[in-house]
């Protein structure tokens, strides 16, 4: 979508996206797509009015880590949710120090990973299903907090939207999504 043209179709790539694609995100005008099958994620440079061209590989060879992806946030390093509880962070494809520390409960099913792109060294969040928490890091591992919901507010949860500017922490659950 365009604010100057509205809805449109743009040339991407070979048009396709392999059907094990997991996540699509976008940075500095590359979109990244999350393949967990491949173990890889695909970058799309923007040419004119689109993305025409083959992708390339974020990733020198395939990391066997990325078959227990779940989600992936970017904001000049590219964070990566595992569903044994890992959170990876690599920049330029090469891995980071991320270390979890502080953190009393481990994660147990991280399914969605945000940072706020806007922010330099944003926190990252991180959406823990089991115990139905989000779970806030600095950019280097260390725990800051976790918010917990009453209710069913973080039942079926769908994504986080992080705008740490104005302190505010958006999500959408299905139950949301419905009404």
């Amino acid at each position: 979508y365009s604010l100057s043209f509205g809805l449109q179709t743009l040339p991407f790539g070979d048009n396709r996206l392999a059907s094990s694609m997991k996540r699509l995100r976008s940075y500095d005008g590359k979109l990244y797509a999350l393949d967990p099958s491949a173990q890889q994620i695909m970058k799309y440079e923007p040419q004119g009015n689109g993305y025409p061209t083959a992708p390339t590989p974020y990733f020198g060879q395939a990391l066997p880590d990325l078959a227990l992806a779940t989600d992936m946030a970017i904001d000049g390093n590219v964070y990566l949710a595992l569903s044994d509880g890992r959170l990876l962070k690599f920049k330029e494809g090469k891995p980071e120090p991320f270390e979890i520390r502080g953190l009393g409960e481990p994660l147990r099913e991280p399914t969605i990973i945000a940072v706020d792109q806007n922010v330099p060294d944003s926190s990252v969040y991180v959406f823990d299903a089991e115990p139905k928490r989000i779970v806030q890091f600095r950019p280097d591992g260390m725990f800051v907090r976790q918010f917990r919901a009453d209710g069913d507010m973080f039942d079926n949860l769908q994504d986080i939207l992080v705008d740490e500017q104005n302190n505010r922490l958006y999500v959408i659950n299905q139950a949301v999504l419905s009404t």
